[in-house]
């Protein structure tokens, strides 16, 4: 496995990733900032559902974060940062 590029997440609702700026949505630069304090290690769904949403009392299903990432995945293409992610376990910020 490579090295991971460098992120800069200096700018609310803006991913750097060298010189690539990918704008992404308040709810997709939280969980990049969430995963980016730990980059390779894996993140377990309660614990990023917790991170994000706190002790909400209505806070939404696991799908609607499996959409989040899906998107912030699509963003992310060809920028030599991906999520990775191991089946009802969590995620992780990897090389491309």
């Amino acid at each position: 496995m490579g090295m991971l590029p460098a992120i800069d997440l200096s700018d609310m609702g803006v991913v750097r990733v060298g010189e690539r700026r990918i704008r992404v949505t308040p709810m997709e630069w939280e969980i990049i900032c969430l995963m980016a304090r730990r980059p390779g290690e894996f993140i377990h769904r309660e614990r990023m559902m917790q991170s994000l949403y706190g002790l909400r009392s209505d806070p939404p299903n696991i799908e609607v974060l499996s959409v989040h990432l899906c998107h912030l995945r699509k963003r992310l293409k060809d920028s030599g940062v991906a999520i990775g992610n191991r089946f009802n376990f969590g995620w992780y910020l990897k090389p491309e």
